[in-house]
């Protein structure tokens, strides 16, 4: 890494945040002398377990839902998978995480016909459909239809950044690390008249649905993030619709380059094409001036296939590769976005040239 990196040139937070030192605050007792396994009756064992429910609770609270109605696992990627283990004909939006396309073409399910971002009513017998509510390529906010069935949402992108229609779904899946919070910890939540089957079975954890030593310190870092995200929701939606309105400014009237925008669109997210370069080759200019964007979703930063999100929304093959994603967050700054801008701008100026 370069000397000249800074977390305020650190612009690929739909990838992972940063951890918010107030977050990493409250971990730290749970790393220490608090030590104690959830499970346990001693009173460390106690401690823990009333840490672990009070957060629990606070999480479902933002749900409205029962905290027996929210479950711990490592993240959103198990979260997506546990849910759709219950889908016998399953559709799926064609803008979701690859932790939702991986079982559903396992599942040899429907790929829900799409407008632009308006996906239409799934087939007749479909019994579960799962519908992002951020897209996390573009950030585009996403309604589900309606399904006389099981709606999942991956809230990934969502949750403690933009208004979630907690109507429009039945189940939720969510991950610390995309909020100021730790990684290797999230949770499925349930809040529609559906059961959950056992995920993981051995040791009675989570309602005996899903086995395994509880992750507390991540827990509590879970849940302090998304109390802080709600605690200070007004003032990071204005600082990065602030960082947004400044790339833009910079970028404007740079040619055969644009935004891309959606009607209903989280400030958090941003595309940026400058046809004919490719995104990855922007992605490491920027790297080696110290700035990290990224091209896409991380998860599939080395497929070389096209991403199915934008083949979806029908861009011409010339736009497809030649997209990248700046995603914003507290650390930030209106002067670092400047600067990643003229790095960007200075870069495609020079490959084509």
């Amino acid at each position: 890494m370069s000397g000249t990196n800074r977390l305020e040139n650190y612009f690929d937070n739909a990838a992972t945040t940063p951890l918010d030192a107030r977050v990493r605050e409250a971990m730290l007792p749970w790393l220490g002398e608090q030590c104690g396994n959830a499970h346990s009756l001693h009173a460390w064992g106690m401690q823990a377990r009333e840490a672990v429910e009070r957060a629990r609770q606070y999480i479902a609270d933002q749900f409205a839902t029962p905290p027996e109605q929210v479950f711990f696992t490592s993240g959103a990627t198990e979260a997506n998978n546990w849910a759709l283990q219950h889908a016998t004909n399953l559709a799926v939006s064609p803008f979701e995480h690859s932790s939702v396309w991986a079982p559903a073409e396992a599942k040899g399910a429907t790929v829900l016909a799409n407008e632009g971002y308006k996906c239409m009513a799934a087939p007749a017998g479909t019994d579960m459909q799962a519908v992002m509510v951020v897209g996390n390529e573009t950030g585009a906010v996403l309604s589900a239809p309606s399904l006389r069935g099981w709606t999942h949402r991956d809230a990934t992108q969502a949750l403690g950044k933009v208004p979630i229609d907690l109507i429009s779904g039945d189940s939720w899946s969510c991950s610390a690390h995309k909020l100021g919070g730790p990684k290797g910890v999230g949770a499925l939540v349930v809040t529609g008249n559906v059961a959950l089957a056992p995920w993981m079975v051995g040791g009675g954890q989570e309602m005996g649905l899903r086995a395994g030593t509880l992750n507390v310190p991540g827990i509590v870092g879970f849940a302090t993030a998304l109390r802080l995200a709600k605690q200070d929701y007004e003032a990071r939606t204005a600082h990065v619709r602030s960082l947004r309105a400044a790339f833009a400014e910079a970028v404007a009237g740079m040619p055969d380059s644009f935004i891309h925008e959606h009607d209903r669109q989280s400030p958090w997210i941003l595309t940026w094409v400058a046809a004919g370069i490719e995104g990855e080759t922007l992605v490491l200019e920027a790297d080696a001036r110290g700035f990290a964007i990224g091209a896409g979703a991380a998860c599939s930063a080395h497929s070389n296939e096209p991403s199915r999100t934008l083949v979806a929304l029908g861009w011409p093959p010339e736009h497809l590769r030649s997209a990248v994603r700046i995603s914003f967050g507290p650390q930030n700054t209106v002067e670092s976005v400047r600067a990643l801008a003229a790095v960007l701008k200075e870069a495609v100026n020079r490959l084509r040239g």
